[in-house]
């Protein structure tokens, strides 16, 4: 499930120009070796953080977000998940197929209601954060990575105070 994290890394760590290769401590904070609950987590916090940003017009950091989602969600995220999730999903509010921030608030939603969900659906989403996180990876492999680019170049969102714990002294160069 890390494959995508793995390489990400070691393309950076092997950059031609030393000087777009990652310090030590940006290297140790790579999400390469984060566990899934962190993992999980931090994707609740951006979740949460795109949530909050100015809509019309859309923040840069919001554009940067939905600028892959083709590549990251295919054209209907919908279509890569579970009947009886989405039937879930729709009791509650509608969630845009084509948006990668629908995605991660529909995945923030679940995660938050998971004690309530169906038994049947826990079985098919999986064990708090592990199945959970690996419903959501196996599905969309790029999701996880491009939630992050999106906030490690958003330099005064990656340095609020909810973001230190994942950032902490690593402070990329760009």
């Amino acid at each position: 499930e890390e494959g995508h994290e793995a390489q990400d890394l070691v393309l950076k760590m092997v950059a031609h120009d030393p000087r777009h290769r990652p310090s030590a401590a940006e290297v140790l904070t790579h999400p390469y070796f984060w566990d899934p609950n962190k993992r999980l987590n931090f994707l609740q916090d951006a979740s949460d953080r795109f949530e909050i940003m100015d809509k019309d017009p859309p923040t840069p950091a919001l554009v940067l977000l939905e600028s892959k989602a083709r590549n990251v969600l295919g054209t209907d995220w919908h279509r890569r998940c579970d009947k009886m999730f989405l039937e879930n999903l729709g009791k509650f509010r509608k969630y845009d197929p084509a948006s990668v921030q629908d995605l991660l608030r529909a995945m923030r939603n679940k995660k938050h209601h998971y004690q309530d969900l169906p038994p049947t659906l826990k079985k098919i989403l999986g064990t708090l954060p592990d199945g959970y996180l690996n419903y959501f990876t196996r599905r969309f492999p790029e999701l996880f990575l491009h939630v992050y680019n999106t906030i490690v170049e958003q330099p005064l969102i990656r340095t609020e105070p909810v973001f230190r714990e994942y950032f902490h002294c690593a402070e990329p160069e760009h």
